[in-house]
């Protein structure tokens, strides 16, 4: 069973090889990683930097100053992609009517460790009060088998009502006024230009530099079944390189919520037209809870962040995502001694209440033991709503 997949890598990856207070003095955090068939870094991560804010009609809020990436290389034996961001994957809270408030972590201090399989978490400050009652704060996580960053957005509601907010995340890419979208998740067209767009129910998409020296960048938004799905506000495309997610979610009163997003670079010494097959393949990695555990990119985390997210469906059938009941087929002994089929309906033991709510709509419970307990007995078939 997948839980117990989860809690066996909880368990083994809970202890960090060492923590390291980072001083970021100009901002100039560089996030190394050697795998073994290139090298990646991830440059002047919590940098400061901004992007534009606005609405879906197009009108600007302003610019906002965040904590963001500002840069990203891969180099390969034989190649380097550079320039995959010019600043990427900041955030910022707010009514856009009256104004949003970026992040941008409190002081130079940010805590750095890494684990017993090279991964690498860089967690910011928390900045309280990012808008009233809203406390916040990013974590990066790199991974040292292939070059991933992994982005967890945690709100913190410290008031005794549930507040409502829109959640802007956003950044700007290194391919400029080359920027092409090249696959998305659904593969859907734009009926009136006949062109591959970005719609809502996307999980991911990825966008090129029109096969030139910056890698290829797949940038995911949510997961299967999800219950808070982003608007994509901007969209990288025909030589616009901004992008901008708006999320709409619900911070239960006391509670916290965790929006996740993923975004890796491809290169493509084979040729461009295998890098974009090689990204479409991998990012069927970002999909769901269950893909992401199955690629090891939940490392690091724990059963209550995964409880907390909102933009990832939980496991126990949360979202749209119900369970089948199942039938078992158990043999019986009748009356007369003969031995009869029975068929017995199960459905799966409701788990424990988690203390850190998903926020927003959501229904279900954390990841828990009762699975793990059933879970070599019963097989239960997850269907689409």
């Amino acid at each position: 069973m997948l839980a117990l997949a989860i809690v066996s890598v909880l368990v083994g990856m809970t202890s960090a090889v060492g923590a390291e207070p980072v001083d970021l003095g100009r901002s100039d955090l560089d996030i190394d990683v050697e795998t073994e068939s290139s090298e990646y870094s991830f440059d002047d991560v919590f940098g400061g930097c901004g992007f534009d804010v606005e609405d879906i009609n197009g009108n600007y809020d302003a610019s906002v100053d965040v904590s963001a990436i500002g840069d990203a290389i891969i180099r390969t034996d034989s190649r380097t992609y550079d320039d995959a961001y010019d600043c990427a994957f900041g955030f910022a809270v707010g009514d856009i009517t009256v104004g949003v408030s970026g992040y941008e972590t409190p002081d130079a201090i940010v805590e750095k460790t890494e684990d017993s399989s090279g991964n690498i978490k860089v967690e910011g400050g928390l900045q309280e009060n990012l808008t009233e009652g809203v406390d916040a704060r990013m974590t990066y996580s790199f991974f040292s088998d292939r070059p991933v960053v992994r982005v967890l957005y945690t709100l913190s509601n410290t008031t005794s009502a549930d507040i409502a907010e829109s959640v802007y995340i956003g950044g700007n890419y290194g391919s400029d006024g080359s920027t092409t979208l090249e696959a998305t998740f659904s593969g859907q067209l734009n009926p009136d230009t006949e062109e591959l767009d970005i719609y809502s129910n996307d999980l991911w998409y990825m966008t090129s530099d029109d096969d030139s020296s910056d890698p290829i960048l797949t940038l995911t938004t949510h997961g299967s079944y999800a219950d808070v799905v982003p608007v994509n506000i901007m969209k990288p495309m025909d030589g616009s390189d901004d992008f901008l997610l708006q999320y709409s979610v619900v911070i239960p009163a006391g509670e916290s919520i965790i929006i996740m997003i993923f975004s890796e670079m491809t290169a493509y010494d084979k040729g461009f037209d295998l890098g974009i097959e090689s990204a479409t393949q991998s990012a069927a990695d970002f999909e769901s809870l269950e893909t992401l555990e199955r690629a090891g990119l939940l490392e690091g985390m724990s059963e209550e962040s995964l409880a907390s997210l909102v933009n990832y469906a939980r496991l126990e059938g949360g979202g749209a995502e119900e369970e089948e009941v199942v039938e078992e087929e158990a043999e019986v002994v009748e009356e007369g001694g003969g031995v009869a089929e029975e068929t017995e309906e199960l459905t799966p033991e409701t788990p424990a209440d988690d203390n850190v709510s998903s926020g927003g709509s959501s229904s279900g419970g954390a990841l828990s033991f009762p699975l793990l307990l059933i879970g070599g007995l019963l097989a239960f078939r997850r269907k689409r709503a």
